[in-house]
């Protein structure tokens, strides 16, 4: 009965191993996979957001010298984790996964459950433009939000989400010139150049998500990071028409965008029931080069030195749209 029992353990702690190298490459392969499919979803939607936000609709400047101005706003997508109820995975159990992470209820479980159709971008920048000599103006937008800004808001969506932290910055300058000055029924109208730089990066600690692969609880730990960088640049031409105290516009920018996204983990998976483990490095990345007219439209509301600005934008190559709300002092 005692070399029975022995030979048993033996036997067991011999396929230990065999386990982690027949499944967790699987699981290291998945992972890879979730990295891929997240970052082809992200890419397109940058662009868009990056060019939003010049705080101002008016082809010109007019008798004014200079602005400074602040925009929120958002463009939204077709989704986020599309590809969330996909089967065909080796060994990952997506949706354990995306539970552990997104809590059950609350704020970020509504956000999560919207978020297969559509999933909005958030825009938040500060703005500025001044005129130059011969008729130039140059205008320039931006944010940078560091970690210690983006972690209060994410830990008061959800207590899960602590181990999430996000940073993100964006810069963008545009050179424009009058092509038309406004005269009488005649509108003003525009022609401008620019570039913009955008970098994201995220990184989740996951800890102690649990699964079940052939039989056996395996426990996962570690660290995903992704990081995403976007150079565009192009042309904007824009029309505009004072009315009373109103400047309806509409912009056409026709930018290039050149985009990488790159995404890593360092994770630990362990067999709960004999403590063998084995470390997974799972890696994605993918880039993206393409151009696509933009059009944004909209009116600012002209009271005195203060000036409101609502416009929205339509992406014709991704079929994204968004929707800005700016305020400036213009003098």
């Amino acid at each position: 009965m005692k070399k029975s029992i022995l030979f048993l353990l033996i036997l067991w702690g011999a396929g230990a191993p065999a386990f982690s190298q027949t499944l967790f490459p699987g699981l290291e392969s998945d992972f890879s996979r979730v990295m891929l499919l997240l970052g082809q979803e992200i890419l397109p939607t940058i662009q868009q957001n990056d060019l939003s936000g010049s705080g101002i609709g008016q082809a010109t400047l007019g008798n004014s010298h200079f602005f400074i101005g602040l925009t929120v706003g958002s463009v939204v997508s077709d989704g986020l984790l599309k590809f969330r109820n996909e089967t065909d995975w080796q060994t990952l159990d997506l949706s354990g996964l995306i539970n552990t992470i997104v809590p059950a209820s609350g704020p970020a479980r509504s956000l999560y459950d919207a978020s297969a159709n559509a999933f909005p971008y958030p825009t938040l920048k500060v703005n500025a433009g001044v005129a130059l000599p011969w008729g130039f103006e140059l205008l320039g937008s931006g944010m940078y939000l560091p970690q210690a800004f983006t972690s209060p808001i994410i830990s008061g969506l959800a207590s899960n989400l602590n181990g999430l932290s996000v940073s993100a910055a964006n810069y963008v300058f545009r050179l424009r010139h009058p092509l038309i000055l406004e005269q009488g029924n005649f509108p003003a109208v525009s022609l401008g150049v620019g570039y913009s730089y955008s970098q994201v990066s995220i990184s989740y600690q996951l800890s102690n998500f649990q699964q079940s692969i052939a039989g056996q609880t395996v426990a996962i730990n570690g660290a995903l990071n992704s990081s995403t960088q976007v150079n565009s640049f192009g042309t904007d031409l824009t029309i505009s028409k004072n009315w009373l105290i109103f400047t309806p516009f509409l912009t056409t920018s026709l930018w290039y965008e050149a985009a990488n996204y790159n995404s890593s983990a360092n994770l630990t998976a362990t067999v709960v029931s004999t403590s063998s483990s084995s470390s997974l490095s799972p890696s994605a990345s993918t880039s993206l080069g393409t151009i696509a007219p933009i059009f944004t439209g909209g009116f600012d509301i002209n009271l005195y030195v203060m000036r409101l600005l609502l416009s929205g934008s339509y992406n014709l190559g991704t079929k994204f749209w968004g929707a800005d709300l700016s305020t400036r002092l213009q003098f």
